[in-house]
């Protein structure tokens, strides 16, 4: 940043990535994900509106919710991962889970409730395993698979301002206080101002924003909204390539 430390907030408009807000390509616009340029978009965007919903309506004083946001959510935020792994057959989840009696391979005693890939992204039966809750979460971390990096490329942001970000985060979800109710929170808000013109620090502010550019961050009115946006990106995109004569 220079001398100049305000930060252009990004328009969202029809015909820009409602996560990131690159502008699509009107040939790839698809009836599923047509406001995004990604699945890894559209997952991404899932997660930031769920840490939304969860930072103000009270779940986060529950330590294993906690958990689940920073692992499952701020961290993939934050190294621009996604979950875009195909989900498993209902059958073969079942076979999974009955398996050890139906019990947690790890600790032996709680229901194993979660699938875990014990090695990579593969979702053959023998590198799969069922898992508690709790021993899912408190599972080591080994190398992020390709398959979770955007495009499958293997990149990821280690950054020191992510990883800033990063720590101040959980700092502020270890509070078990909803969003602003403790110090933490404002030292959150006070690195987001430092990082703003970041990818991460991009997404964090609209996670702690009253009202996020995006529709598609809107934890409150994504679903209602969704069928309008996608019928508005599709009709745009039909536009685009007639005016083009590309599609």
């Amino acid at each position: 940043m220079g001398d100049d430390t305000s930060t252009v907030v990004p328009a969202w408009r029809i015909g820009a990535c409602s996560n990131c807000l690159v502008s699509l390509n009107p040939e790839h616009v698809t009836s599923k994900d047509a406001a995004f340029c990604s699945l890894h978009c559209r997952k991404q965007a899932e997660k930031v509106r769920y840490v939304r919903a969860v930072i103000r309506d009270g779940r986060i004083s529950v330590p294993m919710t906690r958990d689940v946001i920073y692992n499952n959510m701020i961290v993939f935020l934050a190294l621009d991962l996604a979950y875009v792994r195909p989900q498993l057959p209902a059958d073969l989840r079942k076979s999974v889970l009955a398996r050890n009696n139906g019990r947690c391979v790890i600790c032996n005693s709680a229901p194993a409730a979660e699938v875990d890939r014990i090695r990579g992204g593969s979702s053959a039966p023998e590198n799969l395993r069922g898992l508690c809750r709790h021993c899912h979460e408190a599972k080591p971390r080994g190398p992020i698979p390709d398959d979770l990096t955007r495009d499958g490329n293997g990149a990821v942001d280690f950054g020191p301002e992510t990883r800033a970000l990063q720590s101040a985060w959980r700092a502020a979800l270890l509070t078990g206080l909803p969003l602003d109710e403790g110090a933490e929170w404002s030292d959150l808000r006070d690195c987001v101002e430092v990082y703003a013109d970041t990818r991460f620090g991009w997404v964090t502010n609209q996670i702690l924003c009253d009202e996020p550019v995006s529709p598609a961050h809107r934890e409150l009115t994504w679903r209602t909204e969704w069928p309008r946006v996608r019928k508005e990106y599709i009709n745009w995109a039909k536009t685009a390539c007639s005016a083009s004569r590309n599609c």
